[in-house]
C-alpha cells in the first residue's frame, strides 16, 4: 500500500501530537491501573487525548464523528470567549474593584516564587483568561554559572544555583549540560521528566490542565536524537489552588 506524502512540517507536527497523545493516554492508563484516577483528571486527560486526536485527524484529512463534534464544540467555545471578552471590557470601563489588582498580583507572585523555589527559575508568562483561569507558561533557566556582578552575593548565589540543579538530579530529573563545558543545563524531553513535571504540577495545583509541552532538538544545527523541554503551557482553573499552604 502506498504511503501518504507528508512534508517536513506536517511530519514534525504529527510526531509531536502523537507523542503528546501517547503521553496523555499513558498517564490515564497508569492512574486507572494504580487506582489513582482523581475526579478532575478523569475529565482532563480524556479532554487532552481528544484534542490531540482531533489535531492528528485534521492533518491526516480524516473526519470522524468525534472530530466533527470537536469542531462544533470549538465554535461554541469561541462564542463563549467572545461573550467573556465583552463582559471583561464592560467591567474594565466601570469602577475598579478595590483590592482586586493586588490580589491577582499576589497570586502571580505565589506561582512564580514556587517555580523558582523548585529550581526551574523562569516563568515566561502569567496572565488571566476570560473565564477566570490563570494561564501560566512554565519555562526553565537552569545555570550553575557565576551570577551577575550586580548581585550582592554572586559566589553564594552561584553555589545555591548549583545546589538546586543537584537537588533536581537527586529527585530523578534527567538533566544534561546545554553543551560541552557549559554551565547551563537542559531538561531533557523524556517520559520520565514529563511524568515528574506532570505529577509535580498536579500535586501543587489540582485543577491545572497542561495544554502543551513544547520541546526543541538539542542538536540545534546538527541532527540529534535528544530533545529538551523548554516550555509548558498550563491553565489553573481554580484560583483557590494557588495560595496552598500560604493561605
Amino acid at each position: 500500500m502506498k504511503a501518504i506524502n507528508l512534508n517536513e512540517d506536517q511530519k514534525a507536527v504529527l510526531l509531536k501530537e502523537t507523542k503528546d497523545l501517547y503521553f496523555a493516554a499513558q498517564q490515564l492508563h497508569e492512574r486507572i491501573k494504580e487506582d489513582k484516577l482523581a475526579q478532575d483528571m478523569s475529565k482532563t486527560l480524556p479532554s487532552l487525548i481528544e484534542s490531540y486526536f482531533a489535531s492528528i485527524a485534521k492533518l491526516l484529512n480524516y473526519e470522524s464523528h468525534l472530530t466533527k463534534e470537536h469542531e462544533e464544540r470549538y465554535v461554541e467555545i469561541r462564542k463563549a470567549n467572545q461573550r467573556a471578552q465583552d463582559l471583561e471590557r464592560q467591567l474594565a470601563s466601570s469602577k475598579p474593584i478595590d483590592g482586586l489588582a493586588e490580589q491577582l498580583e499576589g497570586l502571580r507572585k505565589i506561582v512564580y516564587d514556587w517555580w523558582k523555589e523548585e529550581g526551574f527559575r523562569h516563568v515566561s508568562e502569567i496572565g488571566y483568561t476570560g473565564h477566570g483561569s490563570m494561564k501560566v507558561e512554565f519555562s526553565f533557566m537552569l545555570s550553575s554559572g557565576d551570577s551577575s556582578l550586580l548581585c550582592d552575593n554572586p559566589v553564594t548565589d552561584a553555589r545555591n544555583k548549583a545546589k538546586k540543579i543537584q537537588q533536581l538530579i537527586d529527585r530523578g530529573f534527567d538533566l544534561e549540560p546545554e553543551s560541552e563545558n557549559s554551565r547551563s543545563w537542559d531538561v531533557l524531553d523524556t517520559e520520565n521528566n514529563r511524568r515528574l513535571l506532570t505529577n509535580m504540577l498536579f500535586q501543587r495545583f489540582p485543577s491545572i490542565v497542561i495544554a502543551k509541552i513544547e520541546s526543541w532538538n538539542k542538536g540545534r544545527k546538527i541532527r540529534s536524537d535528544k530533545w529538551t523541554i523548554w516550555r509548558l503551557e498550563t491553565y489553573i482553573h481554580d484560583l483557590r489552588d494557588i495560595p496552598g499552604e500560604e493561605q
